[in-house]
């Protein structure tokens, strides 16, 4: 509905008279929208349409296939649930990295704190294998 809108708009643009930029400008946007909107298709809507899953845990690792991440249970510190303004994560701290590994809740099924006991006791289990 979004690109629909977008390209709408932009032929109004175009109808207002032969001006060659302005063409380029909005079919460069365009494309732009297009581009943007089949990234975000690929990313999140085929997966879930296929019925894969944005999650998986193990003794061994945790594979986070949203934001194509695996993290192995011996190099997380710590996990805990993080809230932002825009959602809610899973955050592992990692051992040595500069940046934690957030794993939005937002693409899985169950409650946050649902999602945070069952990534929890993986957890646990990893450490004591």
């Amino acid at each position: 509905m979004f690109i629909i809108a977008i390209v709408a708009f932009s032929g109004l643009i175009i109808a207002g008279g032969p001006d060659v930029p302005n063409q380029v400008i909005t079919g460069v946007f365009d494309l732009l929208v297009i581009i943007l909107f089949g990234i975000f298709c690929r990313k999140y809507v085929i997966p879930v349409v296929q019925g894969k899953p944005a999650i998986v845990l193990d003794r061994e690792k945790v594979q986070y296939f949203v934001d194509d991440k695996t993290v192995y249970w011996r190099d997380v510190e710590r996990v805990a649930l993080w809230n932002s303004s825009r959602m809610t994560y899973v955050r592992l701290t990692t051992k040595g990295a500069a940046d934690d590994v957030k794993i939005a809740t937002r693409f899985i099924k169950g409650t946050d704190e649902e999602i945070l006991a069952a990534v929890q006791h993986y957890f646990q289990e990893g450490e004591l294998s």
